[in-house]
């Protein structure tokens, strides 16, 4: 986060940065604390809007997966892993919760 900025205005921000896409922001759906970094890593569900996105200047490329083709072994953060885990799960039970966890 910048200064003054909110945790939404962070989470659009960031996604700009990154992937250049078109999203409506909805709620926080993770927080995962990353003592080993001294970081708080928070992820909100979206909707991209369009297809319309490429990498950012951080970003080296931009790819969209359908679930059984995620290349887990790849993802740099466990606190991806980890959400996208949890998302699944409450997308196949049709309930989404707000999911906190520590690593």
């Amino acid at each position: 986060m910048e200064n003054g900025e909110s945790l939404e205005e962070a989470c659009l921000r960031e996604n700009q940065e990154e992937t250049d896409s078109h999203i409506d922001l909805g709620e926080l759906y993770s927080i995962i604390s990353v003592r080993k970094y001294n970081q708080v890593h928070f992820f909100f569900r979206a909707r991209l809007l369009d297809l319309e996105f490429h990498p950012g200047a951080e970003t080296s490329d931009i790819v969209l997966f359908n679930e059984d083709d995620i290349p887990w072994q790849e993802i740099a953060f466990s606190s991806v892993t980890i959400t996208l885990r949890n998302y699944f799960r409450d997308r196949d039970n049709s309930f989404f919760k707000l999911h906190s966890n520590s690593i």
